[in-house]
């Protein structure tokens, strides 16, 4: 008798602990199940993707989430119409250039205005950390929708080894920059590599010395489009007479120029037919399979116009910034991967892969894992007063922009179909006329 209820008693005990390892089972099960995959819609065309994987996957192994990572060249065509609707939405989209102002007014944005005050470091917060030209954009009726993304410098990128071998010296004025297109031609080389079809890249050279001409203040007058007046600045039309010059002038002319797009561009420059190609700091990463092996790759900033207000001015081709939809599946995940991304190790990260800054306050020790033309970079944007190009007035991005009367003029001023001057009075009677329409 004994022996029959120790045997039903252990059989119960087995029972209920296989039961119990079961349930535990299933639990764990479950869990793996409901472990959040967060999803990152980003634009893949200028910076590749290197970058965002391995935020993504330090961030992925520090946090135990996956995340998804969704690349369109499209992102920002598509983004409106994405958040109207609310479906589908990823948990974090990279963007750049929008209106984003009006999708937080509508109530399509996630308000990250908490996220802002999140420590990043032992000292500063996401708020401290941003730099403070930038940060006044980024908020909109008193609260934050956007963490800011890519910062960088323009300017003419340079063959290095060619320079040296010609005793060539990097100009700091204009003057000095038609004595060397003339040294170049004279060699029988393009003096600059730029694209005819993607013609409106002129305008990274068109800003800056737009931007030398007015000032730092200047431009941040103009960008706040107080009143049409603001396109009327003398500045503009200076830049417009320096780009037709170069662009124009008979010791740059390439032939067929019109047809040339960025990649041919880019191997006229890397197979050293031209000793300068017109960019900025993002070619690095975006040549990358082109750049032949010990290739010396350098960047200089655009040279400066006469009677500058600013010589040294960079004005940044930062525009790029992350938002959280409302309709987001994982919001908490994924502001805490925008503040991970945020942090110095990230930044340096960042800066690494791509040779380019975002706009935050870094530490010195960036330059330890630099390449020598991302060293370029940061001693370019370290030096100078930087200009982000970025207004809060919903009419910059949705009704004028820096040429509203038509999408671009320089093909028209390249052409000789109408002048720097013209199109300049063109722009402020076209702003005058319209400023009060619905």
């Amino acid at each position: 008798m004994l022996k029959k209820f120790l045997s039903i008693s252990l059989l119960t005990v087995f029972l209920i602990t296989m039961a119990a390892g079961c349930q535990k089972q299933e639990k764990v099960q479950q869990k793996k199940q409901e472990q959040p995959v967060l999803t990152i819609a980003y634009d893949n065309s200028k910076y590749g993707d290197a970058w965002i994987k391995a935020i993504s996957d330090a961030y992925s192994k520090e946090n135990k989430i996956k995340v998804k990572l969704v690349a369109d060249s499209k992102l920002n065509q598509k983004a409106g119409a994405l958040l109207k609707t609310g479906k589908n939405v990823p948990d974090i989209m990279f963007l750049s250039f929008t209106n984003w102002q009006d999708w937080a007014s509508k109530g399509y944005l996630y308000d990250l205005s908490g996220l802002y005050g999140a420590k990043i470091g032992y000292n500063e917060t996401l708020k401290q950390k941003i730099k403070a030209d930038y940060l006044n954009f980024c908020s909109y009726n008193g609260k934050y929708y956007i963490i800011p993304w890519d910062d960088g410098v323009t300017g003419f990128i340079y063959n290095k080894t060619m320079f040296r071998e010609n005793n060539w010296s990097i100009p700091k004025t204009m003057e000095d920059f038609y004595v060397l297109l003339g040294q170049i031609k004279a060699k029988g080389i393009i003096p600059i590599a730029w694209s005819g079809s993607e013609i409106s890249d002129w305008n990274y050279a068109i800003r800056t010395w737009w931007a030398q001409c007015e000032g730092h203040d200047g431009m941040v007058s103009y960008l706040a489009l107080s009143s049409p007046e603001a396109y009327k600045q003398q500045g503009r039309i200076t830049a417009l007479e320096n780009f037709r010059d170069i662009a124009c002038d008979i010791t740059n002319n390439i032939p067929d120029v019109l047809n040339i797009d960025a990649n041919k561009a880019e191997k006229q420059f890397f197979s050293s037919k031209a000793a300068m190609l017109l960019g900025g700091s993002w070619i690095e990463t975006k040549a990358a399979g082109n750049i032949p092996n010990g290739f010396e790759l350098g960047i200089m900033q655009f040279p400066a116009v006469a009677n500058a207000k600013e010589p040294e001015i960079n004005v940044s081709d930062a525009g790029g910034f992350a938002v959280i939809p409302s309709k987001a599946t994982h919001k908490d995940a994924a502001k805490e991967f925008l503040r991970y991304s945020s942090t110095d190790s990230m930044l340096k990260l960042y800066s690494q892969i791509t040779s380019s800054p975002r706009p935050f306050n870094y530490e010195m020790s960036v330059y330890d894992g630099l390449s020598d033309f991302g060293q370029d970079v940061f001693n370019i944007w370290k030096k100078n007063n930087n200009l982000y190009m970025l207004s809060k007035n919903p009419l910059y991005y949705g009704k004028f922009g820096d040429w509203p009367t038509v999408a671009s003029p320089l093909l028209q001023i390249y052409s000789g179909q109408i002048s720097p001057q013209k199109v300049v009075e063109d722009n402020y009677e076209y702003v005058k006329t319209n400023w009060n329409s619905n």
